[in-house]
C-alpha cells in the first residue's frame, strides 16, 4: 500500500473513532413523566434541555372546539427530534416528528 492509501486509510479509520452522532429519533413512551427512548436506551425528560418548541407541543392545552390539538401534542409513542450539543455535553430535544 502506498503511502498515500495509508494516508487516507488512518484519516477515515480516526473519522470513525472520533464521530459522536450528534442527532437522533426517539420514542416518547412515557408523557408523565416524560421519558423517551433512542439509542436502545430509556431517559427520563429531566436529563433533557427542551426547546421552547418543544414545551408548548408538551404542554399544549386548547379550549377553541373543533381544534386538531391531537396532532399537535407530544403523546405516548409519537416521534420526537434529540441532538447532542458537544459544547454542552447535553441532549436537546427539539420537537415532534411527524
Amino acid at each position: 500500500m502506498d503511502r498515500t492509501n495509508e494516508f487516507i486509510k488512518l484519516i477515515r479509520e480516526q473519522g470513525a473513532h472520533y464521530n459522536v452522532q450528534e442527532v437522533f429519533l426517539g420514542e416518547v413512551i412515557s408523557k408523565s413523566p416524560l421519558k423517551i427512548k433512542f439509542s436502545d436506551i430509556e431517559v427520563k425528560g429531566e436529563y433533557f434541555l427542551k426547546t421552547r418548541k418543544f414545551l408548548e407541543l408538551f404542554d399544549h392545552k386548547c379550549s377553541r372546539e373543533n381544534c386538531n390539538c391531537v396532532q399537535r401534542r407530544v403523546e405516548n409513542g409519537d416521534t420526537v427530534l434529540i441532538i447532542y450539543s458537544k459544547e454542552i455535553d447535553k441532549y436537546i430535544l427539539v420537537d415532534k416528528v411527524m
